[in-house]
């Protein structure tokens, strides 16, 4: 996994057309959510970098989050308990 993980990231991350928010592993998978500007231009790139690889079992998923609530809700869930009591 971080082989394939090193492979695309930097490809699709570059220039600022997408953004790693995040990489969740459980139960022998591997997920990355990304914020794009094209989901287009992301498939691209995901695409021209993993050519040269083995093929991967991969599942690309994509919804509208054009205010990033679901990264500050992510971000949320980071915050000890205490502190989010506080804030309140």
């Amino acid at each position: 996994m971080d082989v394939a993980e090193n492979t695309f990231v930097p490809g699709v991350e570059r220039d600022g057309s997408a953004a790693l928010v995040y990489v969740e592993t459980a139960e022998g998978r591997r997920q990355w959510s990304f914020y794009v500007r094209s989901e287009d231009e992301f498939m691209r790139r995901l695409n021209d970098a993993l050519s040269s690889s083995e093929a991967l079992p991969i599942h690309v998923e994509s919804m509208s989050d054009p205010d990033w609530a679901l990264h500050a809700e992510f971000l949320d869930g980071l915050k000890p308990q205490e502190q989010e009591e506080s804030s309140k």
